[in-house]
């Protein structure tokens, strides 16, 4: 909206995905905001924009080893895999799955296996401007990008009873949690003289005088755990500091 001196616009979108695959597991959120505007009174203008998005995803395991894709390539096509839903099941569970050749019970990895990402984004500027003469005009531009990611990874110990068919066997593990977090934040000046005059009819004088300064940061925090000792303990805390879904807000 606006006139032919000034404009405004505003948006709002969200997108929701779920995968193929079974609960939210492999799911995604975005919700993104958009303000623009610019603004003309006599010789100064002024405009400006922010930007910001939100997003919130998960995924299943992927790879060689317990992932839920080399599960399901190990199994006979005689076995119903929708019966394996409980995989505490005593003929599904770690203790007496059919197999203890590298893989597991698809159920598992997908209810104890997990992958969280959570990422925000803010960026845009501002540009002001004066007009010094009917030749030379002065802007000043300050630009700015922020983004900030977190991820969580965490696979559950796989440690079948002592005594049991798959005690002792290749799918023994002690579980890992991962967590990543990576900060980027970039910002930006710009100032700049911009000259047209015309010498004569046939000569036109053009320059342009200007200043950059660029300013960047970026920190990578990883931290890794093997061999974990309380069973489950990442899904408590990743229960804890969950984000609130918009209908418990």
């Amino acid at each position: 909206t606006g006139d032919e001196n000034s404009s405004y616009y505003a948006s709002f979108s969200n997108i929701s995905s779920d995968g193929v695959f079974p609960t939210d597991v492999d799911s995604y959120k975005r919700n993104t905001i958009a303000l623009r505007g610019s603004e003309r009174k006599g010789i100064f203008s002024v405009s400006g924009s922010f930007n910001l998005s939100d997003v919130d995803g998960s995924s299943v395991p992927a790879g060689q080893g317990p992932t839920v894709y080399n599960n399901l390539m190990q199994i006979p096509r005689d076995i119903s895999i929708v019966d394996m839903e409980n995989y505490n099941n005593q003929f599904y569970n770690i203790d007496n799955y059919f197999t203890s050749y590298g893989v597991i019970n698809p159920y598992y990895t997908l209810g104890e296996f997990g992958s969280k990402y959570e990422g925000s984004k803010i960026f845009g500027g501002i540009d002001l401007g004066v007009d010094l003469t009917s030749w030379a005009t002065l802007n000043y531009r300050f630009g700015y990008d922020y983004t900030n990611d977190v991820y969580n990874i965490w696979e559950a110990i796989i440690a079948p009873t002592p005594g049991r068919p798959n005690a002792g066997s290749s799918i023994e593990d002690g579980g890992s949690v991962r967590q990543r977090t990576v900060n980027r934040r970039q910002l930006n000046h710009d100032i700049m003289l911009n000259l047209k005059h015309d010498i004569s009819s046939d000569l036109r004088m053009t320059g342009l005088v200007g200043l950059n300064i660029n300013e960047r940061k970026y920190l990578d925090f990883d931290a890794y755990v093997t061999d974990l000792d309380i069973p489950g303990f990442y899904d408590l805390i990743n229960r804890i500091f969950r984000k609130p879904e918009l209908s418990e807000v």
